[in-house]
């Protein structure tokens, strides 16, 4: 009688099948101090990141496990023939959609102004750029690794910028104000102290 193997690949399928269902049995027998979600575990901590490219270095806070608020910075100087400068923020509202394990659903809004000027040989002018944006997203948290207070995320939605160059007045037109709509996809990560 021939011997079976079972293979390996097939054995992976199966514990990973098995391991959720023990997840959510350990859940429900959880004490109240025990975290059941990733949020869980942070809530109340700043977590210091990187995520929109329109003001990219920021922080990220936890106030309830359904919703967080962003705070995003902008900034560069240069000098030389040019002498440029530029600063903007961005404030951000997160909801978790739903959580799993190691990984939130998130939805998340945001509203940024940014002001840029150079002066020199290719001088542009004054220039001021108000950002509206939308994503729905995860953040996935390195538990699994032994890192629960570290996070990926990624997500993809629309931004809607609207660009207006300095002067004593608005002129709309191609070259002075302008409007630009994009879907957009972002990748990020937090640690959270």
């Amino acid at each position: 009688m021939p011997q079976r193997i079972i293979p390996w690949h097939l054995v992976l399928l199966l514990l990973s099948l098995v391991s959720p269902l023990e997840a959510v049995a350990s859940d429900h027998d959880a004490s109240p101090l025990t975290p059941v979600t990733p949020i869980d575990a942070i809530e109340g901590h700043l977590g210091l990141g990187y995520f929109t490219d329109f003001a990219p270095l920021g922080v990220r806070y936890w106030w309830s496990p359904k919703l967080a608020l962003d705070v995003g910075v902008d900034g560069a100087l240069t000098s030389g023939s040019t002498d440029a400068w530029r600063a903007g923020g961005e404030l951000g509202v997160v909801y978790a959609l739903s959580s799993y394990h190691y990984c939130v659903v998130i939805a998340r809004g945001g509203l940024g102004f940014r002001a840029t000027d150079a002066r020199g040989d290719v001088a542009t002018g004054r220039r001021f750029d108000t950002q509206l944006s939308a994503f729905v997203g995860a953040e996935l948290f390195m538990g699994a690794l032994g890192f629960p207070n570290v996070s990926l995320q990624g997500g993809y939605g629309l931004s809607a910028t609207w660009a207006h160059q300095g002067g004593t007045e608005l002129v709309l037109g191609i070259t002075d104000a302008g409007l630009n709509m994009l879907g957009a996809a972002r990748l990020g990560f937090h640690i959270y102290l």
